[in-house]
This record gives C-alpha cells, structure tokens and sequence, in this order.
C-alpha cells in the first residue's frame, strides 16, 4: 500500500514539474487619431518585448514619408507593472479582456495586441495572439494597461519626435 501510495505521490510531483507556464513575449500599443484634418493625423505604435527592449514608430500627417523610429529599453519597474497587469488580466491563462464597443463614431483608436506562450523551446507550442481595443467601458486594469504603454516611452523621447514632425515656419523679413 506504501508503494502505491509513493508512486502516486511521485506520479503526481512529475506532472507538476511539467506544467507548461506562458510567459508574454511582446506587448505591442498602437494608436490613430481618427479621422481628423490631414495636418492633425498622428499614428505611432509602441513595441515592448520581453527582454525590456522597445520601439517607437512614429508619424504625425500625412505626407507619405517614413514613420520615425526610435527604439529605447523600458525600466524594470515598467517591466515588472507590464506582467504583473497581463498577469491580473489572466491574459496568460487564455482569457481576453471584453472588447466591448462604448458606441462612440469617430476619435482616436487605441489598441494593444499581446503575443504570448510557453519560452521553452523544447517545447512545440505555438505562439498566441489577442488583442483589444480601449473603450470608456473598458476595465480599470485594462486602462491601466493602456496608459502604462504610453509611459513606458521617456517625455525626452516624446518631446524628440514631436519636434522633428513640426514643419518648420517660414520667416519673412
């Protein structure tokens, strides 16, 4: 009966060890301001990858160059309030906030997709994918993770990109 009842325990601690644990890879934030006059467009997404490195594409009008793209690497403290939002979201765990439209026409958009799964590379596990859109009926933490994202990129960084998309004016003299 010992014997059983050990190699049940075993059994059981074997399973446990395997269990598969998803980790995020990468959190990416995309932002358009709606429709609006052609010299108020603006459109930039934020890249965030697990390892704490980042991006922003950036691009403000619309001419037809490229958007500015200047990559950074996010603190530890943003890194660790990043996970610990996806974690109580239970992104992780397959579930996705409620994507519920609050019925407004027009205004920006803003949307965050998260690619997740299991880092073990022994492992033949796909990588998921869900994404949502920020609406006024959406959660607290989902705001939070919302805002987070635009905080994640420095105000030096913010006021360099917004300085080189201003046309410069002409004087007369």
């Amino acid at each position: 009966m010992k014997k059983i009842l050990l190699a049940l325990v075993l059994l059981l601690a074997a399973n446990l060890s395997m269990a598969q644990t998803n980790q995020w890879f990468t959190i990416s934030y995309k932002y358009y301001s709606g429709p609006v006059s052609p010299q108020y467009q603006k459109m930039y997404t934020i890249t965030v990858n697990y390892d704490k490195s980042a991006e922003i594409s950036y691009h403000e009008g619309m001419d037809k160059m490229a958007p500015q793209v200047v990559p950074f690497t996010i603190s530890k403290t943003n890194h660790k309030k990043i996970s610990a939002l996806i974690k109580k979201l239970g992104i992780l765990d397959g579930t996705a906030p409620k994507d519920s439209a609050d019925g407004k026409i027009g205004g920006p958009e803003k949307t965050i997709t998260i690619s997740y799964g299991n880092p073990n590379p022994n492992l033949d596990q796909p990588t998921r994918q869900v994404s949502f859109k920020e609406s006024s009926n959406s959660s607290d933490d989902v705001k939070k993770l919302f805002a987070l994202m635009e905080k994640v990129v420095t105000k030096k960084i913010w006021k360099e990109l917004e300085k080189k998309d201003k046309p410069k004016e002409k004087t007369d003299k």
